[in-house]
């Protein structure tokens, strides 16, 4: 595969400083032709305030005009990481690319593109130094 190894999932070149609330997209970490496994990891330390911050891992199969969400994820008021590994092993039937609407906790295994992103949707105002960092393993 071409750019084996570990990547963060950059919003501007670095983890995501959370503060108000709205929806963030980061950069596509690509190149990623022949990805046959990707571990995935989400670590969020939040300062004080806010609701919730859900994370959209996707990936695209059309260099990026349509993103499909592989595992969807959701952080409250307390520090945490989460992570997973994905791969591409068959589906048991055809699914319907969503895009930021995949239920919290679900995962989509066997449908891996040539990138990744993250799309992050925040409820709520948080302050401090609240800290979402994302990062991958591809192989």
């Amino acid at each position: 595969m071409n750019n084996p190894g570990a990547f963060q999932i950059p919003f501007g070149g670095s983890a995501l400083a959370v503060a108000e609330a709205g929806t963030y997209v980061s950069d596509w970490v690509s190149d990623l032709d022949g990805l046959k496994s990707l571990s995935l990891q989400a670590s969020f330390k939040p300062g004080s305030g806010g609701t919730s911050v859900t994370v959209y891992f996707q990936t695209s199969l059309d260099q990026g005009q349509t993103p499909i969400d592989i595992w969807a994820l959701q952080f409250t008021t307390t520090p945490g990481t989460l992570a997973v590994n994905l791969d591409t092993a068959a589906l048991n039937a055809a699914i319907t690319p969503t895009d930021g609407t995949l239920t919290a906790g679900d995962i989509v295994n066997g449908i891996l593109g040539d990138r990744v992103r993250a799309k992050v949707v925040v409820v709520g105002e948080y302050m401090g130094s609240t800290l979402l960092n994302l990062t991958g393993v591809a192989r």
